[in-house]
């Protein structure tokens, strides 16, 4: 299934959401954005719903996500992924790297370098694979939400059962598990983006060689919740971070 677009225009901008999440959660960040574009320009953002994007691997997911956007005939394409939609964003940028203007990566691991670490990862993310087919959907969530990565903060809106796929869930957790995933930075920082920025849940990185010319926001932070970020780069006193990036020679307001 295609993205949702919700304007269309000659910049375009492919949002992928996290894990037991679905592209509403997006509603927030989307509004922000359309009113820091200056009035000339049409931005057109795209939804990706991991429920309904084909993949049986990280890999694979890529090559297929990257053949929908191509056809785009967008001047500029920029990424944004959360969690799960950055590890697969991670893979969207190394698959084809010429396809990207730019992209933000939001609390999302570069991966395990350690193959013991991987394996654990992949024994964990079974268990929860086991649990999403079997186990009460509402102690499932709160099992989710209550893990330490989020430091307490609760999701803005319910993930109700009727909105997801169980069988679809659980095969993410095994397809698109962190312990499929070999530490990615070192070829991330070959990138020369006009816009790369990483931000990960206890520092903010930006790759590769652009951090002197840039004057985005720095968070010390540990959180991992989306809701948490969005509020973080797109409040009243700092602008969207693509601001100062590509965005900025295309109409985003300074």
């Amino acid at each position: 299934m295609s993205p949702k677009s919700i304007l269309p225009s000659e910049v375009g901008v492919w949002m992928i959401h996290g894990n037991l999440q679905t592209p509403k959660v997006w509603q927030p960040i989307t509004t922000q954005l359309h009113q820091a574009v200056s009035p000339e320009l049409s931005l057109s953002i795209f939804l990706e719903d991991l429920w309904a994007s084909p993949g049986e691997s990280l890999e694979e997911w890529a090559a297929l996500f990257c053949q929908r956007v191509q056809p785009h005939p967008f001047k500029s394409r920029f990424l944004l992924g959360y969690s799960l939609g950055g590890r697969l964003g991670f893979h969207a940028l190394l698959h084809q790297p010429e396809l990207w203007q730019g992209a933000i990566i939001i609390s999302a691991d570069s991966g395990l370098a350690s193959e013991c670490d991987r394996r654990n990862c992949l024994k964990k993310d079974n268990v929860w694979s086991i649990q999403l087919l079997h186990d009460n959907w509402d102690n499932l969530i709160q099992e989710w939400n209550s893990l330490p990565v989020f430091c307490g903060r609760q999701p803005s809106y319910s993930a109700l059962e009727k909105d997801y796929s169980r069988l679809k869930i659980s095969k993410a957790f095994q397809n698109f598990s962190k312990g499929h995933q070999f530490n990615l930075l070192s070829n991330l920082q070959k990138f020369k983006h006009s816009c790369f920025v990483y931000i990960r849940s206890r520092r903010r990185e930006i790759l590769p060689n652009r951090a002197k010319a840039s004057s985005s926001l720095s968070i010390n932070h540990s959180s991992h919740n989306s809701q948490f970020w969005t509020s973080c780069t797109l409040g009243k006193s700092e602008q969207f971070h693509i601001n100062h990036y590509s965005f900025y020679r295309t109409g985003i307001k300074s």
